[in-house]
């Protein structure tokens, strides 16, 4: 089959918007600060696979649906995953196998380029594979968000490069299963500079939302825009599109020196949350958490806020909480994030108030109204850790999934890791259980997902071959020496809908 879309082609076909000019202002802020200790690095079994991280922090931990790797013969990731009413579930990631599981009516080879990207469905129980695609040409193709509509089509964020170049471009695309093949809707854009989208939501109205990165000076304001045109060495974008992947309307977001936009979440009342750095900040010109509010139609910023420490953080996930609270999950090299720029905040009520080692992850809640601090801690052990993805789960209480690297001379050595935070009025009080995802070799966690009824997902990539793995998946064994792609369904002993559901299951 022939690639989605023609290499290099799309360098002739993005979008180029000549538009008014306007400024987004950033102004700053900041505040708190918190530690964890991780456990020991163990092998993934059926027995070890929850591991508390003190004997304090036991509480009952997640059991294990469904367990699987997928992938080829040679370096899988999964970058994202998301589940539909039925308990169906799709994941999509990166890929340099050529050899990935695929089937009828999609692409079914890989595009040439060193890195393709893949998008796959599954069976509720994960055993079928309902359809697995390819999504690659002869350059190097890196999918980084994915979302779906109500009807079930998945949207899928990422950008473009050719293979050694440091140029790329962003694209967005909508897949239909049609049953026996698949359709393909393909947006391509960009400018003249490096351009990447980084995430993807689809609002309850059906607006796709889509965000990212650009160096360009130009191609991402569409007319009217809020901001026409780049201000810094890079910003933001937002561009959103009906289901039909027509451009409604594109925004610069972003001041001087560099910001960055990693992730999007939408409310209830349909506004669109932003997270990701910003650089506008000190002497040092670091990276310093950046998160902002704006309307429906991304025309007016409602709030924006930083949180800056002594060195250098990103906000890497963003969900909204039923109080339309933003969760925040990243990673932080400051030992006084939160409070250096505010020794009047007084203590706020993280958990763990301790910096560890090098880079520590961190969870942050911050205001509906006004971007105000609510609740910050740092996650964190002697090694590299990070927080990826973050999830509301039932009563207000937050979930999170990354990796944590206990020895900090081992780099082989990071296991996945699952927190939930017991949450009372939208601020953690405690941990409800920790439980470890990983093998004997370095294992990332790096997407999650919740549904409504409590259904939680992750997924990622793992080393070693001794990673558990369920009776009856679809791939039970490691098909590669390299790192290959795993996912997981989780029963969460706090979510009672999913509990029901594990015991039928099992």
């Amino acid at each position: 089959m022939k690639p989605l879309f023609e290499a290099r082609k799309y360098l002739n076909n993005a979008v180029r918007l000549a538009v008014l000019c306007s400024v987004v202002g950033l102004p700053t802020w900041a505040t708190a600060q918190s530690q964890l200790s991780p456990p020991a690095d163990s092998p993934a079994t059926a027995s070890s696979f929850d591991i508390p991280v003190s004997p304090n922090d036991i509480g009952t931990p997640p059991t294990v649906l469904i367990s699987s790797f997928f992938g080829g013969g040679l370096t899988d990731t999964i970058t994202s995953i998301r589940a539909n009413a039925a308990g169906q579930f799709f994941i999509a990631g990166r890929t340099t196998s050529t050899d990935m599981p695929t089937t009828p009516g999609a692409q079914r080879m890989h595009g040439g380029g060193g890195s393709d990207g893949f998008v796959a469905k599954f069976s509720a129980d994960g055993r079928t594979l309902l359809y697995s695609t390819y999504i690659g040409t002869g350059n190097d193709e890196y999918i980084t968000g994915l979302a779906l509509d109500a009807a079930g089509n998945a949207y899928v964020s990422g950008y473009v490069q050719a293979s050694g170049a440091s140029q790329s471009d962003a694209f967005l695309i909508k897949i239909v299963d049609n049953g026996t093949s698949l359709a393909f809707t393909v947006r391509i854009f960009g400018g003249a500079a490096n351009d990447r989208a980084n995430d993807v939501i689809v609002t309850s109205t059906g607006t796709v939302v889509v965000v990212g990165t650009t160096a360009s000076p130009t191609g991402f304001g569409s007319p009217n825009a809020m901001q026409a045109n780049l201000v810094g060495s890079s910003d933001g974008f937002i561009r959103r599109y009906d289901s039909n992947l027509n451009l409604l309307s594109s925004t610069y977001l972003g001041g001087p020196f560099e910001q960055g936009i990693n992730a999007v979440d939408v409310g209830g009342a349909g506004n669109i949350t932003i997270a990701g750095y910003d650089t506008n900040f000190g002497n040092t010109f670091d990276n310093h958490v950046w998160v902002a509010r704006l309307n429906a139609a991304a025309s007016q910023v409602l709030w924006t806020s930083t949180l800056i420490g002594n060195a250098r953080e990103e906000a890497l996930d963003v969900r909204i909480s039923t109080a339309g609270d933003a969760i925040l999950g990243g990673w932080t090299e400051s030992s006084d994030f939160f409070t250096v720029n505010d020794p009047s905040a007084g203590t706020f009520p993280g958990l763990f108030q301790s910096y560890g080692h090098n880079k520590d992850g961190f969870v942050a809640v911050v205001a509906n109204g006004n971007g105000n601090l609510l609740y910050a801690s740092y996650l964190n052990g002697p090694g590299i850790d990070f927080v990826r993805a973050v999830e509301r789960g039932s009563n207000n209480d937050i979930i999170v999934f990354g990796d944590a690297q206990p020895n900090p001379d081992n780099v082989l050595s990071k296991d996945a890791f699952v927190i939930r935070f017991n949450s009372v009025l939208q601020v953690p009080q405690s941990l409800d259980y920790v439980a470890i995802v990983g093998s004997s070799l370095d294992d990332y966690g790096l997407a999650m997902a919740r549904t409504a009824n409590g259904a939680l997902f992750v997924a990622g990539s793992v080393g070693g071959s001794n990673f558990f793995t369920t009776p009856g998946c679809y791939m039970p064994t490691k098909p590669s020496p390299y790192a290959s792609s795993f996912f997981r369904r989780l029963a969460d002993p706090e979510e009672m809908p999913e509990i029901l559901f594990a015991n039928g299951f099992e």
